[in-house]
């Protein structure tokens, strides 16, 4: 969703789920997204939201959710500030972006311009180059030129939606069971769900539910199914030609009179 979306969402229902900002949930037709497909099929979600953010890019608000954990773990990381693994995760983002990071005062005066697109993905936007942003030690989210700067140079970058992607939707939005209960019609007919049973359906062979033990056909039936079976008003017997093909064999039944 993008931010008008989720706005009108919540305007519609308060109690949407959150995972609904953060995933693409497969619809199955014009507002009506799948009840199930959320939780039966995570692959598939996974997917879907992969594509949503490479085609529609990062909102600012998850931009400002990436710095919040940037920040957090820059203070909580030993060494030089510009050494730390998130300092240098952040300066990587930036340089890969077309951008570079400016120590001085006068952030906000644009550097030498030049755009470039991602071929890859359609209706790409524009991105300017060469735009100074503040080290991850002076960033200050507060500044809405800073956010608005980094917004703008981050946004369809591939590194940082993958990153985004895996450190903060998908652990927290697709928490899964590890395990999955399962099964089949033959355990559903053994002792589970009923204690008294009195028959199975499906084809009678000794893979019934083995609570239903082995099976027990009424005196004549395996006789009465081989004499129906060879009957000669029934089944007839006939020599084919050694060079036979589907088709001719199927237009030989065909053609046969009942």
């Amino acid at each position: 969703m993008t931010s008008e979306d989720l706005e009108r969402a919540l305007e519609a229902d308060p109690n949407m789920p959150l995972s609904r900002g953060k995933l693409a949930i497969p619809f199955v037709g014009k507002d009506v997204p799948s009840p199930t497909n959320e939780f039966a099929h995570p692959d598939i979600v996974i997917g879907l939201t992969i594509l949503g953010y490479r085609y529609e890019f990062l909102r600012l608000t998850d931009i400002d959710e990436v710095i919040v954990r940037l920040l957090n773990d820059v203070r909580k990381e030993p060494g030089r500030q510009q050494d730390r693994p998130s300092a240098v995760l952040y300066r990587g983002w930036v340089t890969e972006s077309g951008g570079h990071i400016c120590a001085g005062h006068n952030l906000s005066i644009p550097q030498r311009k030049k755009t470039h697109m991602d071929p890859s993905v359609p209706n790409a936007e524009k991105v300017e180059s060469g735009k100074g942003v503040p080290p991850l030690a002076l960033l200050q989210r507060s500044n809405d030129t800073q956010m608005k700067d980094i917004f703008k140079l981050l946004r369809s970058s591939t590194s940082v939606i993958q990153w985004y992607l895996e450190q903060l939707v998908f652990p927290k939005y697709m928490r899964f069971q590890s395990k999955k209960l399962s099964a089949s019609g033959q355990e559903l007919g053994a002792e589970m769900l009923f204690a008294r049973r009195v028959g199975f359906s499906g084809t009678p062979t000794e893979l019934l539910p083995k609570g239903l033990g082995r099976c027990h056909f009424a005196p004549g039936d395996d006789a009465a199914m081989f004499t129906t079976l060879t009957d000669p008003a029934v089944m007839s017997l006939k020599q084919i030609d050694g060079q036979w093909t589907v088709d001719a064999l199927l237009e030989h039944v065909v053609a046969e009179e009942t």
